[in-house]
């Protein structure tokens, strides 16, 4: 989250969670990130806790987001984990 950036360029990023929808097909991870550089920084939430503190309902907005995103497939908002929970996902 946070402005756009070039395109073909690597960013360092910060991990603050994971959201998980169910579709037809199994389930759909989208990884909730910011950039690691300051500079780029437009949300300054280290964490999913701080994101949800700082900016309430912003998760409720991103899964209406994204269940409605793709016309072309049913989507439900199964839950979000922490960034913990999200490194663990991806270290297995």
């Amino acid at each position: 989250m946070g402005p756009r950036l070039s395109n073909g360029q690597v960013y360092d990023i910060l991990l603050i969670g994971l959201m998980e929808f169910g579709e037809s097909d199994g389930v759909t991870q989208r990884i909730l990130a910011i950039p690691a550089n300051a500079s780029f920084q437009t949300i300054k939430s280290p964490s999913l806790k701080q994101l949800q503190f700082n900016y309430p309902g912003v998760i409720e907005i991103l899964s209406t987001w994204f269940v409605n995103a793709y016309s072309d497939r049913r989507s439900e908002y199964l839950g979000v984990k922490d960034e913990k929970e999200a490194i663990n996902l991806f270290l297995q």
